[in-house]
């Protein structure tokens, strides 16, 4: 499997395929996405071509929400033959995307269906979770803290080992297993903070089978279920309610119990309690660990992983993960599971949409709140006065000593929501940025559309300017830090950031240009700069803010909250 370096910084697009609102998810948006979109069989041999119809899709539909998107190729190898597998990425940033205090949380489905497989079941209700709970908490107006990944995994190979002897994928999760090594893993040694950091991931495979039928549900081992910890309470609940298909199942390690204790709590107060949660956890911090496999129930717990969450704890037992699945074929449906064609969906029922809608939102929930948000959010009703499409900044862009370039930025368009976009222009480069506005802190975070390459080699760019936006005179000024690989002459990897001190024309009457610090002059200034040459300009323009008796803030106001505990 070719391993590519990358790095993400994050950023969003601007497409209109299901239109982002600010409002939550429900049953007839769910059925939309399920019937429309999700219920043709999607595989690499029987349907490969369905199966780039939903790839085009989802990566459509998370640009439409405004994220950096993109398609993560990954390869298999089978008997001297290469195949191409393709992950899909939304990102959406927080404040504290690329710098050591970062926390991500991600939410994941696969989209590829199993070979003869209903695509409803595997894994149809899965993904319109994904797309809802992405939707929603893309559209609201706050400014998260932490990075949240959505991604839909390629090559996912339930139940092919079996079925479908010509799969490349002889491992489960091979497409999972590709993200963490080429995508995640690096992100998180690129942000420098460590692997633990990574509050977890909820793989959701198979949301759709609600059964209320006494004797829906099957456990398989029961002799075994009943006397694991970790197992035991859940198999005495499913025994006392009748053995009903009426629960969403979270599993997890011991590592992993935070996880599932916050899903099932929020679970337990949202929506009717018709619908419940299982929890199976298994009594061990790392599967794949010596002590793990000579326990003799290692058998059972390799079973009940199998889906994407097997990826995380066989890549870096670090990564917490859990799984939400109604457990599919252990779940009584219409047809038995054994006389299923791929023709056999499951029926959309009304129950069975407001399972998924309580499941989605609960998703919603929890990772709104992993991800950190304010009470109140003012989205572009709190930007400064000026600051709004149209907005044009020109200056001189400082690489480094011996080396500066006549820059232009533009704001393109503002949202409600406070999403942002903009280009940095030049006459050697043209950067197409977006980013996020943070009324409460009156920070600007813009970074790269989408990564792409720069010179020979896989290296993908991870630009980003975050800073503050204040009133100074009649116009504005812009300063923060900048990040990443912005260009071939532009990279700050080495130092980290270099700070930057940007003006609007407005900003700089004619009369009093010269007050600006040395070099600044008419007609603005996008200034680079390291160190002592940065501290004295910025102590310049404090000065004159001073001055203008325009600095009424506390002197914490220009500190770079991302940067703080």
């Amino acid at each position: 499997m070719a391993k590519t370096f990358i790095v993400l910084l994050v950023i969003f697009g601007s497409m209109t395929v299901l239109e982002a609102q600010s409002s939550g998810t429900t049953t007839a948006r769910l059925r939309q996405l399920l019937t429309e979109h999700l219920s043709t069989p999607r595989h690499h041999i029987t349907n490969p071509v369905a199966l780039n119809v939903a790839e085009d899709f989802i990566y459509d539909t998370f640009m439409s929400y405004g994220m950096q998107t993109f398609k993560h190729t990954f390869y298999l190898k089978k008997n001297g033959v290469t195949y191409q597998g393709s992950n899909v990425i939304g990102v959406w940033p927080g404040r504290r995307t690329m710098t050591s205090l970062d926390r991500p949380v991600l939410l994941t489905a696969h989209y590829d269906t199993p070979y003869e497989m209903p695509a409803l079941e595997k894994n149809g209700g899965g993904l319109a979770a994904l797309l809802e709970a992405a939707r929603v908490l893309t559209s609201e107006r706050c400014m998260r803290d932490y990075t949240m990944f959505f991604t839909a995994f390629d090559y996912a190979a339930n139940f092919e080992r079996a079925y479908d002897k010509d799969s490349p994928c002889r491992e489960i999760g091979c497409g999972c297993r590709a993200f963490l090594e080429d995508i995640l893993l690096p992100f998180v040694s690129k942000s420098g903070f460590p692997v633990g950091n990574f509050q977890g991931a909820f793989v959701v495979d198979g949301l759709l089978n609600y059964n209320n039928t006494p004797g829906a549900q099957e456990i398989p081992y029961p002799d075994v279920f009943r006397t694991i910890p970790g197992f035991a309470d859940g198999y005495d609940e499913v025994v006392a309610d009748g053995y009903r298909g009426n629960f969403i199942a979270t599993i997890g390690r011991q590592k992993d119990a935070p996880l599932v204790s916050v899903f099932n709590t929020k679970f337990a107060r949202a929506g009717s309690v018709r619908f419940k949660s299982r929890d199976l956890i298994i009594p061990h911090m790392d599967v794949f660990g010596p002590q793990a496999q000579s326990d003799p129930y290692w058998p059972v717990y390799r079973t009940i992983i199998d889906a994407d969450v097997y990826g995380f704890y066989k890549v870096h037992p670090e990564l917490k993960a859990i799984l939400l699945s109604d457990t599919v074929h252990l779940r009584g449906r219409e047809t038995e599971w054994g006389a299923l064609t791929p023709a056999d969906s499951v029926t959309l029922t009304a129950d069975r949409l407001n399972f998924l809608k309580k499941t989605t939102d609960v998703l919603v929930s929890v990772l709104r709140d992993m991800a950190g948000h304010h009470a109140t959010c003012k989205g572009a009703d709190g930007f400064p006065s000026g600051f709004k499409q149209g907005l044009r900044l020109d200056g001189t862009l400082h690489l480094n000593a011996n080396s500066r370039q006549n820059v232009s930025l533009v704001v393109n368009s503002i949202e409600a929501r406070g999403f942002v976009q903009a280009t940095l222009t030049s006459p050697s480069m043209t950067l197409e940025l977006s980013g996020m506005f943070n009324p409460d802190e009156q920070q600007v975070a813009l970074r790269y559309q989408e990564p792409h390459k720069i010179a020979p080699g896989p290296l993908t760019v991870t630009c980003t300017m975050i800073g503050k936006v204040l009133p100074f005179r009649s116009g504005l000024v812009y300063m923060g830090e900048m990040r990443g690989v912005c260009g071939e002459k532009m990279v700050f990897d080495q130092l980290g950031y270099q700070n930057f001190v940007l003006f609007n024309s407005q900003a700089v009457g004619t009369p009093d240009a010269s007050t600006l610090p040395r070099g600044n002059a008419t007609p603005v200034v996008l200034a680079l700069m390291g160190g002592i040459a940065f501290t004295a300009a910025a102590a310049a323009i404090a000065f004159i803010l001073y001055k203008q008796r325009v600095s009424g803030l506390p002197s914490t106001y220009w500190v770079m909250n991302e940067n703080k505990a």
